[in-house]
């Protein structure tokens, strides 16, 4: 029993060192966290390039990404920050692909067909 006394009385001596501590971690993070929507951003879009390369049997420099949605749709169980891209409309090689990121599992998921073909554009 002294012996836990001790040990809680000795923890309580540095509490002011652990608090600076965690006051050090929760600043470092909070930079990390300023950058982290774009550093996020671009290794999904990076899976995203061979998943639709894939999917559309095309090459990456005959894609083009659009940015259809970012943030959180309203019934999500788990909710992502306003500047996470969310659904990304994929063209190429006459075709596109709706992709829908699954934030459960951070994968993107075709929400149409990958080779629904692109319309003619307008003369």
């Amino acid at each position: 029993m002294a012996n836990q006394i001790s040990r809680a009385t000795a923890c309580m001596r540095h509490l002011p060192r652990i608090a600076r501590c965690a006051a050090l971690i929760a600043g470092a993070w909070s930079v990390v966290g300023c950058r982290s929507a774009d550093a996020y951003n671009r290794d999904r879009r990076a899976e995203l390039v061979e998943r639709a390369q894939f999917e559309m049997q095309c090459p990456q420099n005959q894609l083009h990404f659009t940015v259809l949605r970012r943030g959180t749709e309203g019934g999500r169980r788990r909710r992502v920050g306003p500047d996470i891209v969310t659904s990304y409309g994929v063209t190429g090689c006459g075709r596109r692909t709706v992709y829908v990121l699954e934030p459960d599992t951070a994968t993107w998921l075709a929400n149409t067909s990958g080779g629904e073909e692109a319309a003619a554009p307008a003369p």
